[in-house]
Formats: C-alpha cells, sequence, structure tokens
C-alpha cells in the first residue's frame, strides 16, 4: 500500500487552472537531448509523465516512447493528442512487465513521494528497465511549499539508486559535469544512471565490493567526492578517444574506467589490463556485454608484453604509478605500445604525504610532486597539457570544493592540486 492517496492529490493537482497546461521544465529540447545522451537507443518508458510533453518531442525526434501517470486527466489529454501513448498508472506499481523498456525516465516525481514510498518506487524504475535509467528530481520545496514531500541531497538520492541495482551510468558527467556535481542542492539535479547485469550483480553485491575499496573499487558503484574524481578523469580521457583507435587502459582495475573510454566513442577496442585476476573477471562480468568494445586481460605491463597484439592510438593509465615500486619499466613497455603519433595520460596524487613525509598509504610506493611526475614522463613522452584536480575532504585541501582545470606545462608547476593528469605524446614522434 503507499502512504499516501496519490491519485486523489494529483487529480486535485491538475485541477487546478493554473496547474493544467505545465510542464516542470522550460525547454523540452534540451532536456530530450540530456535524456538522448544515455537513453539514445530503443524504447523508452516515461514514468510521472506529466502533460506528456517529453513523450511527444523524443517521438518527434524518431524515439519509440510510452508513459504512466497516476492522474487520469493528463493521460486522457495525452492520448488525445496522441493515442496509444499514454497509460495510467502509478510508479509504485509500474503497469509493465520486468524489463519492459530499453530506458525509463522520470522527470520531477521522486520528491513528490513520501520518504517511506521512495525506494519502492526506485525498485519499480529498476525492475522495467533492460539497461538505462534517466531521473530528474527537485532538492528545494516547490512554490506551494505542498507537493515536494522528500528533499535530500544527491548523496541521499546516490545510494539509495547503487542499493537498488544501478551503477552510475559511465557518461554520467556528460549529463552532469564533474564541477557542477559540487551543488549538492540544486533546484533540480539529473542522475544518469545504468542497471548492472543480474549474474553480476549476483556475484558482486555492493557490500562485499566496498570491502576492498582501499584497493579497488568500481567507482561507479560508489558515491562521493572520491568516485566523482575518479570518473572525471576518464571523461576527459575520452575526449582523445577517436573513431577506431585502439585505447590501452593499464592497470584499469575492475573497468569502470574501460567502460567510459568505450561508451559512445566508435573506439576499435578498448584492451584493460590488470595484474589482478579477480579485478579482471568483475570487470569481464561487469562490462564486457554492455561494451562490447571492451576486452579485458590478465597481464604485467612492467615486463615485455605480447598482450596487446596491435599497436596503440591512445593509453590511460591512472593512480598507477604511484603503486609501482619502479615506474621505469612500466612507462618504457607502454611507450612501446603506443603507434608514431599516438599518445597517452596520466594521473597521480599530488604530494599525499602526513606530517612525517611519508604517504600513509601501504599501496603507495611513491610521493608525487609535479616536478618529480613531469621529470618522470619526460623521459619517454613529451608532456602537452596539464591539468589540476581537486576533490575536497581527503587528505589535502580537504575544504575546497570539486574542479579540473588545465594548467600550464612548466616542469615547477606549484598549483594547488591533489591530483595532477598529463596527456603526453611518445618522445621522438610527431603529431
Amino acid at each position: 500500500m503507499a502512504t499516501l492517496d496519490y491519485v486523489r492529490i494529483y487529480d486535485h493537482y491538475w485541477s487546478r487552472p493554473d496547474r493544467w497546461g505545465g510542464h516542470s521544465f522550460k525547454d523540452p529540447e534540451w532536456l530530450a537531448n540530456q535524456v538522448l545522451t544515455i537513453c539514445h537507443q530503443g524504447s523508452i518508458l516515461d514514468v510521472g509523465c506529466g502533460m506528456g510533453l517529453l513523450v511527444r518531442t523524443l517521438l518527434a525526434r524518431g524515439i519509440d516512447a510510452y508513459a504512466i501517470d497516476v492522474a487520469p486527466a493528463v493521460i486522457d489529454e495525452g492520448n488525445r493528442l496522441t493515442p496509444g501513448r499514454y497509460q495510467q498508472g502509478s510508479i509504485l506499481d509500474i503497469p509493465y512487465p520486468d524489463d519492459s523498456f530499453d530506458s525509463v525516465i522520470s522527470i520531477d516525481v521522486l520528491e513528490h513521494l513520501a520518504p517511506e514510498d521512495v525506494p519502492r518506487a526506485i525498485a519499480e524504475l529498476f525492475r522495467v528497465t533492460r539497461r538505462h535509467a534517466f531521473i530528474r528530481l527537485g532538492t528545494q520545496p516547490d512554490i506551494d511549499k505542498t507537493w515536494h514531500l522528500t528533499l535530500e541531497p544527491r548523496s541521499w538520492w546516490d545510494k539509495l539508486f547503487l542499493a537498488a541495482g544501478f551503477r552510475k551510468h559511465p557518461l554520467s558527467q556528460l549529463v552532469t559535469g564533474y564541477d557542477p556535481l559540487e551543488d549538492e542542492h540544486a533546484w533540480e539535479i539529473d542522475f544518469a544512471l545504468e542497471k548492472i547485469p543480474a549474474q553480476a550483480r549476483a556475484a558482486y553485491p555492493l557490500d562485499t565490493l566496498q570491502q576492498q575499496r582501499n584497493l579497488h573499487m568500481d567507482m561507479l558503484r560508489e558515491s562521493g567526492r572520491r568516485s566523482d574524481a575518479h570518473i572525471a578523469r576518464y571523461t576527459l580521457a575520452r575526449q582523445y578517444v577517436h573513431p577506431d583507435h585502439a585505447v590501452l587502459d593499464a592497470a584499469c582495475g575492475l573497468g569502470y574506467g574501460s567502460a567510459i573510454l568505450a561508451a559512445n566513442t566508435a573506439a576499435q577496442c578498448v584492451i584493460g589490463i590488470d595484474n589482478s585476476p579477480d579485478a579482471i573477471e568483475y570487470a569481464d562480468a561487469n562490462f564486457s556485454t554492455a561494451y562490447p568494445a571492451t576486452n579485458f586481460r590478465y597481464g604485467d605491463l612492467t615486463q615485455p608484453i605480447s598482450l596487446v597484439d596491435r599497436d596503440i592510438d591512445l593509453a590511460v593509465s591512472f593512480e598507477t604509478l604511484e603503486h609501482l615500486h619502479d615506474p621505469e619499466p612500466f612507462l618504457a613497455q607502454l611507450a612501446q605500445t603506443i603507434r608514431p603519433g599516438g599518445q597517452a595520460i596520466f594521473s597521480v596524487p599530488n604530494d599525499w604525504t602526513n606530517e612525517s613525509g611519508q604517504d600513509p598509504s601501504p599501496y603507495h610506493f611513491h610521493a608525487y610532486d609535479w616536478p618529480k611526475f613531469y621529470q618522470q614522463l619526460s623521459r619517454h613522452f613529451i608532456v602537452e597539457k596539464a591539468y589540476a584536480q581537486i576533490a575536497g575532504g581527503a587528505m589535502k585541501l580537504t575544504d575546497q570544493p570539486r574542479s579540473l582545470h588545465e594548467i600550464p606545462v612548466t616542469e615547477s608547476q606549484t598549483a594547488e592540486a591533489e591530483w595532477w593528469i598529463a596527456i603526453a605524446r611518445k618522445k621522438g614522434d610527431q603529431p
């Protein structure tokens, strides 16, 4: 049973002349673009469609879109304008079988539910989608201070979506960029989500995954500044992936970054290599089917390798160098795999040292500043661009907001940063 009689409440809502004909969004074309960033193929169900304008906008773009709403009046109006596309139904009991649609969307609905009803609504969205979900909701009181019943920050919603079996969509930061994630209480916030494959959910429950998070974590299944920062680095790197590129994700961990590099980039292949068999098994189970360009392999890139059976156009390796006793063989091997004119992208933590001058992580064997990072890369690569990244809330710069911005490439760079990112080209090659 629902906590409230939502049919009665929203029959009354839509009976008001100031509400009838209105929409919760100003620009349906812009919103459709946001939705189609992740829900770009197949059928879509709009759950809580209101007057149905978004469905009609998607239909005009050739999308096979349907809708439900709890209020009979708006469903009748929708079917008058576009027959057969609208059906009465509640987000708490969606009238479709499991996995009925490729994507579900829900715009300004969840915050209208009593808090006790929210988990059930999210479970229903999860049940009927085969793959994607796009959610928009408000975090502030509505103009009447009446209709918004659950007002919580982004982090609260994130945890509910992840607990339900969703992960962040690999393209989630194309929907909401890294810096704007700082505003947890924005008037409206968007969530781009993806359904984890059933077998992977069963094999890797979230609580088990979190037990190893200090070494490996799927950042698409974690909320917060640390995960946002990792996703942002891969989102930056995917800008350098071009059609037919062969991409190497060196020390790929659990493979979420390879999925970001493969998603909608038309890469020929994204090869993820890691020296942890468990990590490769996880990556394969979670991403290989959803992103066929990905190919996960066990291997040690500090040794002469035959794992990469083609020249690499772009190599990416984030948060790797500090984990190696001797980064030099790794960088040398990586440079050899890259074709003439190819690129490599690296990141390291910036000065993660405590009062004793040591990095307290047992997995880190080196502490970096920019000069050390630049000089080490320069033995094999020409550093073409540099970025400083801050997440805040970690060991350094704890009170700083999220930021990721380009900085001048100089050997003695001293900008504030928690991480350095370098875009480089193999030494001796011409662009």
